[in-house]
Order: structure tokens, then C-alpha cells, then sequence
């Protein structure tokens, strides 16, 4: 099993600092002057960073020294939130607040396809098949849809009036986990695919503010496992343990709680999910937290300039990685 060893960050000081996770030293410090940072991503890898801007998407080539980006994406006009690469090749898809989605070739500089949205999107992924691209948006819903004809295929829709900060699609467990302003974290299951290529039908998954019901048209789709009061306002990122048995949770009250029970392996278990256990704290917001592969350890990242590393076993800070001016925003982990 490979271990991570390379750990980035980023956030509203311009700059990309790479660290040694052993020792909490910095590597390498590249300068990113066009903005504030909103997203770092490794590619599957290891070759290449993505940065995710206000509003171009710029790439790193890892292989390298240079400092300078060996390929850009402009094509949106707001914040990128959101970028996801597909397998191990150059495809990828990104979400921004100006509401468009583009999926890309990475050895072009147009978009394979590109489509427009009601609200500002805050997430996207690859779906269950090809076919497939999910979304999150500010309108406290995400939609899966069909790529090719641009139709929306369902949706999961909160009635807590909030915005949906992001959402996890674990392919492995089929779990699909939403987070968003309301302080709260949606728990259900992604059925597979059965034929959604060319769907009109918008159904449509609600969650009630205590209890809900499923419709029978909506269980072709999602299974509602449960719904966690996580903090008063803002979830800001969620990430699932590598055996999907723990999830923690990343708030604006400056709080990483963990969920679930280790003893308990049936992750579709409503009851498994609900005593939460605080990780620990930071002075500010916390911004993104990630597991690391094969080890007891997260990674925290926060407004109060910190990144944090934790042993989640012991509830116990490892290691800060000091040197950002400004506020963190994103983390991503490499193993290469």
C-alpha cells in the first residue's frame, strides 16, 4: 500500500507551498500571483497540480522546477471551485460560480463540452458511467446529469435553505455525502446506473428538516441513510476515512468531528453514524480536511494560517505546517 508523502496547500497568500509530511518542512514554494487560491489537485498520478482560481484554472508540471504553469484553462468568468480529474488520463471537469460546467481534454485547449446552469456551482464529479457528470450548487441541491445531451437526470434537494458547499461520491461504497450552510451533513446511497442515459424525467430526492419521505421514482437513484446536525452554520468540507468507516467534517466554528463507528462495518446503518467524536480545533475557520492512505492521520486546513496534521486515533495534534501569510483554503495529499 502506498503511503502519501507530499502534502500541498494553498490559499489567499498566493503562493502553493509543497511540505514534507515527516518532517513538516517545506519542499518547494511556487508563487501563484493571478489569485487566491480555491482548489489544489494532485492528478492520480502525481504528474501534475491543478490550481483552481478566480476564474482560470492553471496546471504545474511536478516533473519539473519551473515555477511557471505548462497549460491553463480560461474559459470560465468566476471563482473556480471545483476541479475533478477522470482516471489516470487528461481528461477533467470543473465547476465555477458563474454556473457553468467544462469538461476537458487536456492536450486541447477548448472544452470537449461545456454547459450552463441555474445557480453557482460549488462541486462537480464524474457520475457512475461516462455518461455522467454530478453537481452541487448554491441553490442547496446536486444534480446528476447526462453529459452528452445536457439533461438533468435527478436531483437531491435540501429544504433548509442553504447552499451546498461541496458533496463526496465514493464509487467504492456507492455513498454520496452533501454538506453545505445549513450545518449539516446528508448521508445517502447512489444506486448504480440502470439506464439513466436519456432520462427527462427530473426526479427528485428531498430532505425535510426532520423527517422525509422517499418517493418510489426517487429510489431509483438515492437511498437516504441519515442527516448530522453538524455545526450552527457553514460545513465547509467532508472526507471519508480509506475504509469509508469514519467520516470527519470540516466547519466555520473551527471544530473536525468524526463520524461513524470502526466497530461497526455496515456503513449503510443509520444508527453507526450519529455520535460524533471532536478530532480538535482551530482558531478559525477550517476550510478542507483530508484522511491520508494507510495511516492514522488527517490533515486540516484554516483561516487561522495553519496547516494542522492529527493523529485521529489519539485526538492528538502530530505536527503544524507554518508558513502561510494568509489564510489556507485547500490541501490535496500525493503519494508520489
Amino acid at each position: 500500500m502506498k503511503t502519501p508523502k507530499t502534502l500541498v496547500s494553498g490559499g489567499y497568500d498566493h503562493t502553493l507551498r509543497f511540505w514534507d509530511l515527516k518532517t513538516a518542512k517545506p519542499i518547494r514554494i511556487i508563487p501563484f500571483p493571478s489569485s487566491h487560491v480555491n482548489q489544489v489537485k494532485f492528478s492520480l498520478d502525481g504528474r501534475l497540480l491543478a490550481v483552481c482560481g478566480n476564474p482560470a484554472v492553471e496546471f504545474f508540471d511536478l516533473r519539473t522546477n519551473t515555477e511557471k504553469s505548462v497549460h491553463a484553462i480560461n474559459f470560465h468568468s468566476n471563482n473556480v471551485t471545483c476541479l475533478a480529474f477522470k482516471d489516470k488520463g487528461p481528461l477533467v471537469a470543473t465547476c465555477s460560480e458563474d454556473k457553468s460546467v467544462g469538461l476537458w481534454d487536456l492536450r486541447v485547449t477548448a472544452p470537449l463540452q461545456s454547459m450552463k446552469c441555474s445557480y453557482p456551482l460549488s462541486c462537480v464529479s464524474y457520475g457512475r458511467d461516462d455518461s455522467e457528470i454530478i453537481t452541487s450548487d448554491y441553490s442547496g441541491s446536486a444534480r446528476i446529469w447526462n453529459s452528452e445531451t445536457h439533461q438533468q437526470i435527478c436531483r437531491l434537494q435540501t429544504h433548509d435553505s442553504c447552499i451546498l458547499t461541496g458533496f463526496l461520491h465514493d464509487i467504492a461504497t456507492s455513498l454520496f455525502i452533501m454538506f453545505g450552510s445549513a450545518g449539516y451533513v446528508y448521508i445517502s446511497k447512489l444506486n448504480s446506473s440502470q439506464g439513466s442515459e436519456g432520462h427527462e424525467l427530473r426526479r427528485q430526492y428531498i430532505y425535510e428538516k426532520s423527517l422525509y419521505e422517499v418517493g418510489e421514482e426517487a429510489k431509483e437513484n438515492f437511498v437516504k441513510i441519515t442527516k448530522l446536525p453538524v455545526a450552527r452554520r457553514y460545513v465547509m468540507k467532508a472526507s471519508l476515512s480509506e475504509d469509508s468507516l469514519l467520516l470527519a467534517t470540516a466547519s466555520e466554528d473551527g471544530f473536525i468531528k468524526l463520524w461513524g463507528d470502526p466497530e461497526e462495518p455496515n456503513i449503510y446503518d443509520e444508527g453507526r453514524w450519529q455520535t460524533p467524536v471532536i478530532l480538535g480545533w482551530h482558531q478559525m475557520w477550517i476550510w478542507d480536511c483530508q484522511f491520508l492512505r494507510g495511516t492514522k492521520c488527517l490533515v486540516s486546513a484554516s483561516s487561522d494560517k495553519k496547516v494542522t496534521l492529527w493523529n485521529w486515533e489519539h485526538r492528538m495534534v502530530i505536527q503544524d505546517f507554518l508558513g502561510h501569510e494568509k489564510g489556507v483554503t485547500s490541501l490535496d495529499v500525493s503519494v508520489i
